[in-house]
């Protein structure tokens, strides 16, 4: 009886030791997991906030601010994209008020 004993505390002290090692790896994954989404979160928001800047520039009539690209990811495409059109609007600006007849670019419906 007593050999029964020991085993099933022997199981039961290695069922326990388990249990904590599985409840540290859970923590830890979690934490991990986190702080990556922590991370990617904030490299999301912040290329978003450069572009949202951008756009309300643009639409304030500034035109003479850079857009830096970062990347190319989507949001980098974005960014890309306001600054294209950026540099399109600041050269008809440029059109309209010099009085020129050919822009500097070639309309794309010709």
């Amino acid at each position: 009886m007593r050999a029964e004993a020991r085993a099933a505390d022997a199981a039961n002290s290695d069922a326990k030791a388990a249990t904590r090692l599985a409840l540290i790896i859970v923590v830890l994954v979690s934490v991990v997991t986190m702080t990556g989404a922590l991370r990617t979160s904030r490299m999301i928001t912040t290329v978003l906030n450069k572009a949202v800047d951008a756009a309300d520039k643009v639409a304030n009539g500034d035109l003479s601010s850079s857009i830096h690209m970062t990347g190319t990811d989507e949001l980098g495409t974005l960014l890309a994209s306001l600054q294209a059109m950026q540099g399109k609007l600041a050269d008809l600006v440029h059109t309209v008020r010099h009085g020129q007849t050919e822009p500097p670019w070639h309309w794309p419906w010709r």
